[in-house]
């Protein structure tokens, strides 16, 4: 798999601010959250993201209990880069294209 249209999404959002695993549910029609997606795995793999849980519950053993505090995901230094990197490149496609069209 490669960075598509929805891994992309899913990085723009995260680039901006973290954002609840339900919203990214939601914003890739990700239906049933005990699942893994494919999205979130393979940016998850990638290094792109990562995931915290907020106000979880301890389970005495360096864990968490099941079922506590909500997931968020969000963006590494590595995934900021690499989408700096493919917004960098769209720019400098979209110039030459006008360049293109538009000879000085």
């Amino acid at each position: 798999m490669t960075l598509d249209k929805s891994c992309l999404k899913i990085l723009s959002v995260l680039y901006e601010s973290e954002t609840t695993e339900q919203e990214i549910a939601a914003m890739i029609d990700w239906k049933d959250l005990s699942q893994p997606n494919k999205y979130i795995q393979y940016l998850l793999g990638n290094g792109l993201i990562q995931q915290v849980l907020r106000d979880a519950t301890p389970d005495g053993e360096g864990g968490y209990k099941d079922n506590t505090g909500t997931a968020y995901y969000q963006i590494t230094v590595h995934g900021k880069a690499e989408f700096e990197n493919l917004c960098g490149r769209r720019i400098e496609k979209a110039l030459d294209l006008a360049a293109s069209l538009f000879p000085l």
